[in-house]
């Protein structure tokens, strides 16, 4: 049984109690029960790995560890195969590898799709017609970009454009994301940020065409509505850029851009004023070129970035979605919508967290839009659905750092498959639907408190606590250990400590049977109340490392440290590891050992025939 001692400004003896193991009555002269708010408000920091509350919803998700081979998990990305199958393509930075997890019907399978450098980053998959995933990433190594395929046996890798520029010098510096997508003819398109010198950077893409396997390479944005006489090298287009296929079957891409754009004296033409023009752009190939449109312009001589991380989702009937993050002030979440005349957007998420790292989003067959991201204040992952105005927002994970380098796919039921990093352990986790009988937000199979009672704050096995004050004077916080008899009810034990708070020392005497420095003991009430405090030993300083458990026959027994003499000058000179028992109502305590320093960090284990084992630490 592990103990924990808990230091605080003001002690008091606290219990933590499984609603759902006993229930929980007020009892105003024995027992303070707080609130969720109160018990946020007073549990210690490490408490904030509970969740916030339990999620609203029928929808749960199975969280599971994919990979956790060092640090993984990075630039996920998601697509699900006609049969069914799920794939993840992830960065793995333990080896800054390209890697992939599949998931086979009963466990998650990763592999190595390309371990040759530095490979791997802003990994974006897609499938194929035969059913096969392809993964395009970014070569770190060698500053160009891969295309990974699969076959249905292995993986090969290839170079994009063989010989053009996909990435000299790293554009991306640690951030950003490239666009990919398979065409009704399998063929590939891809667009990318690169660096052409002079501190420019434009947005370029290329295709491989499957029926000849040859590469077409040009220009989408290198500074459209720039001063260009003035500024030509100034231009920063597609660090963030996402590709789909139009209804007619050609590329659209959604990037961000920033051009400067000046004012000149009419009369000298001597420059009066130049600023950046940040926006979040949209471009369409015709066949032949490229169409170019801003959609979300920052405001005249603001530097703030209207569109960071975003992506465009076109769905079935061709309707076209950009879900982006908005980087003025705190981070919010936005939403760009072709209505065909033109382009609309409006704020969808906003509050005091910065919102929208890592967004992605999907469409349903009813037009419905899952876009997900990561709340970079809380280190949450946030699922919203719904479309227009009427939005519903889920937390689907909030357990420690969580949430960055997400996707999300749905499955043929629209329901929602998320991969993600855990920076805690730096794991990939895959998180499916599975069912939640409770609907605590927690999947039966991980859930070991089911019938959790509604909008009470869960732990993550799905458990809900109550927080009683069973003391509010003296020290009571140290040493205290609980165990669950046959009978369901509680049982504790625990240093007294300070009968009050002067701060005078404990009186060492073992002669002297004071009501403080003692061993305690307290039972649960069957109506979830507690009993009265009984001393348990009360010779000297005694008590500490209680360590508490019941025999199979009902047998209370708990191990302690014990001060066991001083000298004439109230030094201790021999300590102890003692053991207590209870036979009826009454206690009885022996010594297992005694010297001068001995009977340190008792624990005490009882076996299924009563034997009882402790162990200690003896400093002699």
């Amino acid at each position: 049984m592990t103990r924990h001692t808990m230091t605080a400004s003001t002690a008091m003896l606290l219990l933590l109690v499984f609603t759902s193991l006993a229930p929980i009555l007020g009892a105003p002269n024995t027992v303070d029960v707080l609130s969720d708010q109160d018990l946020e408000n007073q549990l210690p920091d490490d408490s904030k790995l509970w969740p916030a509350g339990a999620r609203s919803g029928a929808t749960s998700w199975l969280k599971e560890i994919a990979d956790s081979d060092g640090d993984t998990g990075q630039w996920t990305s998601s697509a699900i195969a006609d049969d069914g199958t799920i794939w993840v393509s992830f960065y793995s930075a333990a080896g800054r590898d390209l890697k992939v997890a599949k998931w086979t019907g009963w466990s998650w399978e990763v592999n190595d799709v390309y371990t040759f450098g530095d490979i791997g980053k802003y990994s974006e998959i897609a499938i194929d017609s035969n059913d096969d995933p392809r993964i395009a990433s970014f070569d770190i190594t060698n500053g160009v970009l891969r295309i990974s395929r699969y076959d249905g046996t292995s993986w090969t890798t290839y170079t994009v454009a063989p010989g053009e520029n996909t990435g000299d010098g790293n554009p991306y510096s640690g951030e950003g994301r490239i666009g990919f997508a398979i065409d009704d003819s399998d063929s590939e398109w891809f667009s990318f940020y690169v660096d052409i010198g002079s501190g420019e950077y434009v947005l370029k893409f290329a295709n491989w065409d499957s029926s000849d396997s040859s590469w077409a390479y040009g220009v989408i944005d290198d500074g459209f509505g720039e001063d260009s006489a003035n500024y030509d090298d100034w231009t920063d287009a597609g660090q963030f850029s996402s590709l789909q296929i139009g209804a007619d079957g050609r590329p659209r891409v959604a990037y961000t851009c920033a051009i400067v754009n000046s004012i000149s004296d009419p009369v000298t033409g001597t420059i009066i004023n130049a600023w950046y023009d940040k926006s979040l752009r949209y471009a369409a190939f015709d066949g032949s070129g490229w169409s170019i449109n801003d959609i979300h312009i920052n405001e005249s001589g603001s530097n703030y970035w209207p569109a960071w991380w975003l992506q465009l989702e076109i769905d079935d009937n061709g309707n076209e979605n950009i879900a982006y993050q908005n980087i003025s002030g705190w981070d919010s979440v936005r939403l760009a919508v072709n209505t065909g005349s033109g382009w609309s957007h409006s704020l969808i998420a906003n509050n005091s967290n910065n919102l929208g790292e890592y967004i992605r989003v999907e469409s349903d067959d009813t037009g419905d839009l899952h876009i997900v991201y990561q709340d970079w204040t809380n280190d949450d992952l946030v699922l919203m659905r719904g479309s227009g105005t009427t939005w519903e927002t889920v937390k689907i994970d909030t357990i420690g750092s969580v949430g960055a380098y997400a996707d999300i796919s749905l499955n043929t039921n629209g329901e929602e498959i998320f991969s993600y990093n855990n920076f805690d352990n730096s794991d990939l986790i895959i998180a499916t639907p599975a069912p939640d009988a409770d609907g605590d937000g927690l999947a039966d199979a991980q859930d070991r408190c089911m019938n959790t009672p509604l909008n009470k704050v869960i732990d993550d096995t799905g458990c809900h606590y109550e927080q009683q004050i069973l003391t509010t004077s003296g020290s009571d916080s140290q040493y205290v250990d609980v165990i669950k008899g046959d009978d369901g009810l509680l049982r504790l034990a625990h240093y007294r400590g300070m009968s009050d708070d002067s701060g005078i020392s404990c009186d060492r005497n073992v002669a002297n049977n004071t009501d403080d420095c003692n061993l305690a003991y307290r039972k649960q009430n069957s109506d979830g109340t507690w009993g009265n405090e009984e001393w348990v030993d009360q010779g000297g300083e005694t008590g500490r490392y209680a360590s508490i458990e019941i025999a199979p026959d009902g047998t209370e027994s708990i191990a302690y440290h014990a001060k066991t003499e001083t000298n004439s000058f109230g030094f201790v000179t021999k300590t102890a590891a003692k053991i207590a028992t209870k036979s009826g109502t009454t206690w009885s305590t022996s010594t297992i050992s005694e010297d001068n320093s001995t009977g340190w960090y008792t624990d005490l284990a009882i076996d299924s025939q009563g034997n009882r084992v402790v162990s200690y630490t003896d400093n002699t």
